[in-house]
């Protein structure tokens, strides 16, 4: 699925969310897709969290250059969530 392809959610969508924790045990990555995407699609918003000590002291979004508002749209793939930047 395409970057023009991105299926836009309302509050009557139903969301499937991920999380995928670090090395501490601590969820690092959220994620939410529509209903059945798959890992791989570009239908994801992507949150990263980072820490001090067990504490999250930051929440941040992941972006590409594309869009200016780029890190509220859903158009990110789980798969990739790790090569993204987060700001």
């Amino acid at each position: 699925m395409g970057v023009n392809n991105i299926p836009r959610l309302s509050p009557d969508d139903k969301r499937i969310k991920r999380m995928s924790a670090n090395a501490s045990g601590l969820v690092e990555y959220i994620g939410w897709g529509a209903s059945g995407a798959d890992d791989g699609d570009e239908v994801w918003k992507i949150q990263k969290l980072t820490y001090a000590g067990t504490f999250a002291t930051h929440v941040l979004f992941a972006w590409t250059d594309t869009n200016t508002n780029d890190s509220m749209s859903f158009n990110k793939e789980w798969d990739e969530r790790a090569t993204y930047t987060y700001k």
